[in-house]
């Protein structure tokens, strides 16, 4: 793919890597990739976590209650 891109032929979206830099013989793109996906999604875990406790703490220590799953019934 990266002598396609550097010889032009290379059409769509560009890569998300850098088409110059040296091959791997032994690969492990494939290793590296999820290593970086992982960390990005630990990192957007831990910001929703803290995104949920600076709203509750915001809205008061009765909103968790607020968002507990209670049996339905109909209005009276």
């Amino acid at each position: 793919m990266n002598y396609i891109h550097i010889g032009g032929g290379w059409k769509g979206k560009e890569p998300d890597w850098d088409p110059k830099e040296l091959i791997r013989a032994e690969g492990g793109y494939d290793a590296d990739k999820r290593r970086i996906a992982e960390s990005e999604m630990d990192q957007l875990i831990e910001r929703t976590k803290e995104l949920i406790l600076e709203n509750s703490e915001r809205l008061g220590n009765d909103a968790g209650e607020a968002q507990v799953d209670r049996p339905w019934r109909e209005p009276e």
